[in-house]
């Protein structure tokens, strides 16, 4: 189980928001991608009692996810392993970040 840090939901939470507000150009980005999450979702969809930010996030979570391991092979930070053990281990850690949630949720 992963502890609160700094008032996010956990280390790795906190480093992906650091790492994203880091600059103007990447905080306008990603505030324009969880608006358009936003506009886009409704309620519902596949699981009736979703609200519509629930299916917002969750939108936003494949986009984020699918950057950060669209930038990670791009950039040599790891390589593309396809589907295999080494994969699903380093993969693991990830969506533990992916929700986003905020300082304090």
């Amino acid at each position: 189980m992963s502890e609160k840090y700094n008032g996010w939901t956990n280390y790795e939470t906190w480093l992906a928001n650091l790492w994203m507000d880091n600059d103007e150009g990447s905080y306008n980005h990603w505030q324009s991608e969880a608006q358009e999450c936003y506009d886009d979702s409704e309620s519902g969809g596949l699981v009736a009692s979703f609200s519509r930010e629930d299916n917002a996030a969750g939108e936003l979570r494949e986009r984020l996810k699918s950057f950060f391991d669209d930038e990670a092979v791009d950039n040599g930070l790891m390589p593309d392993l396809g589907a295999c053990l080494y994969s699903d281990l380093l993969n693991g850690r990830f969506p533990k970040s992916t929700g986003m949630r905020s300082r304090n949720t």
